[in-house]
């Protein structure tokens, strides 16, 4: 029969104490363990709170609500009831929930409100040094945390000192150049294409491209009304001409999709805050129905009521990461890359840079200016130094090749298949080789140099 078993938590630097005080190590499982007869006191510390889940389960390091104490769980209702009465996103709702409970299970289960602020600190310095987060992933535990102590447990956390900040990179957003963009919208298809051409002619954010709805298309005045996008601001956008007919046969498909629901039955959708408490039968008009609906029905986990919503981020990502592929660009590419290649585009064509600011909805101006890193017309203007020698460089190396290259290897060599395209007429070998014999090794590598650079420029501009 086997032994009941303790597992634990036993962090990297002290192993070896776990090791002497009698831990062992499951490989199956990677977890440290000791047997349940022994006494638990000198353990205590690794012991994992209630509710831990190993690190090789899914959603490793979190709590699950099902498992977590009354008390946890209560609090965890009452942090999601505060959010949705301050009408916040969901996703901000997922992420503060998850960071609660993550600093929770860091403190062993205790409940928050017997916790310091010093207690606060020390899990924000361990998620710098140990956890190596990027620093807008410790701001958003930061602000998890202070949102939990000010408005659901009405405590003031005073002044937090001895803070290890994690160092924010000077790093610079992924642009495509007009032709990259060209490029990965012709491997995209149907619906995806037209969603990213959306990202790409507005600079909205992916979300706010998915959330959009039939009464926001403004045809007639060229116009998108984004609303409640982040930070529950709206904006306007303006509508791209070369967009008006694939939106316009989009909305005929979503129509479609409608009337079948409504055939069966079904046909609302969700409504944004009270508005469907105070227009009960707004859910099933068309004005509000999506642009993008999903292809197939869904349960609201809010209202638990079948119906459509709109398609998924998941669906558009992965459609994405494929076309990049597909067209052969190296750079990581997201759906927001099309937000930042707009930001550029629109700068380097002389937009006034409040403008921008307005169409991407930053509420500072410091938030746009990143997008000035590209000033392409002043970075032409500087000449590269090795542009300046590049010439005498690659006559001394050509000579120094041709001193070491013997004069017998120059024979003109047997024009192969022309089907293989590396040795056909369109390849810069093809002409070299055949007046290798009449101006020597010197002119054969020049010739080779000068038509190789050509054949390549020739190549890129197809």
């Amino acid at each position: 029969m086997k032994r009941e078993r303790v597992y634990l938590r036993v962090p990297f630097a002290e192993k070896e104490e776990a090791k002497r005080l009698g831990a062992r190590w499951d490989q199956e499982s990677k977890r440290w363990f000791i047997s349940g007869e022994r006494d638990l006191t000198p353990f205590s510390r690794w012991r994992p709170p209630t509710g831990y889940r190993p690190h090789n389960s899914p959603n490793a390091r979190t709590l699950t609500e099902e498992k977590v104490t009354e008390d946890v769980n209560s609090l965890v209702n009452r942090v999601r009831q505060v959010i949705r009465v301050r009408h916040m996103s969901r996703f901000t709702e997922k992420g503060y929930i998850g960071w609660i409970l993550r600093f929770i299970e860091f403190h062993r289960g205790r409940h928050p409100a017997t916790l310091s602020s010093q207690c606060v600190s020390v899990f924000l310095s361990f998620l710098a040094d140990s956890e190596n987060v990027a620093a807008s992933t410790q701001n958003q535990a930061l602000n998890a945390l202070v949102f939990l102590y000010r408005e659901v447990l009405q405590i003031d956390l005073g002044k937090l000192e001895g803070i290890r900040w994690a160092k924010r990179p000077a790093s610079l957003p992924v642009v495509l150049s007009p032709n990259e963009v060209t490029l990965i919208l012709t491997a995209l298809k149907g619906v995806k294409r037209v969603i990213a051409s959306l990202l790409y002619g507005t600079g909205m954010r992916l979300t706010e491209a998915l959330k959009l709805r039939v009464k926001d298309l403004d045809f007639e005045l060229g116009i998108i009304f984004i609303r409640d996008a982040k930070g529950g601001k709206d904006r306007t956008v303006p509508l791209p001409k070369g967009l008006r007919e694939a939106l316009q046969a989009q909305l005929l498909y979503a129509k479609k999709l409608h009337e079948l629901d409504l055939a069966d039955g079904l046909g609302a959708v969700h409504l944004p805050h009270a508005l469907e408490r105070k227009y009960p039968n707004a859910n099933k008009q068309w004005c509000w129905q999506y642009v993008f609906p999903s292809h197939k029905r869904s349960v609201d986990p809010r209202s638990k009521r079948i119906g459509r919503h709109h398609l998924y981020n998941d669906i558009m990502q992965s459609a994405l990461s494929q076309a990049v592929k597909n067209a052969g660009i190296t750079k990581k590419v997201n759906c927001h890359t099309f937000r930042h290649s707009a930001a550029t585009h629109w700068l380097n064509s002389g937009v006034d840079i409040r403008t921008v600011q307005e169409l991407l909805g930053h509420n500072d101006v410091k938030t746009t200016m990143i997008y000035t890193h590209v000033a392409e017309e002043s970075a032409r203007r500087v000449a590269s130094p090795l542009d300046v020698i590049s010439q005498t460089l690659l006559e001394q190396q050509i000579e120094t090749y041709a001193h070491d290259l013997p004069h017998q290897t120059c024979v003109a060599a047997p024009i192969p298949d022309k089907t293989d395209i590396i040795a056909s007429e369109e390849h810069p070998l093809y002409d070299a080789r055949r007046s290798c014999n009449r101006s020597g090794p010197v002119g054969w590598l020049k010739r080779v140099w000068t038509s190789s650079l050509s054949w390549v420029g020739s190549r890129h501009s197809d």
